[in-house]
């Protein structure tokens, strides 16, 4: 089973996105976010849910990511 951490990254790394500005809209500092991405902390599930959206995915969705012939939806 994948760690969605590293799909989490790996989608943001994808779209180049900014992670401070996720961060922000996320409700967290960039280093706690940078500290969970990079697996020095644990993602609460409400934690993920923020992030998603402002993602625009689902938590489903991200956890597909990057699977065969599957993109977030």
């Amino acid at each position: 089973m994948r760690d969605v951490r590293d799909v989490l990254k790996e989608y943001i790394d994808n779209n180049n996105l900014l992670r401070a500005s996720i961060a922000r809209k996320s409700k967290m500092t960039p280093d706690k976010f940078s500290n969970i991405l990079n697996k020095r902390r644990k993602l609460e599930a409400n934690e993920l849910f923020l992030i998603c959206g402002v993602l625009g995915v689902t938590p489903d969705g991200l956890m597909h990511y990057g699977c065969k012939n599957n993109k977030a939806s």
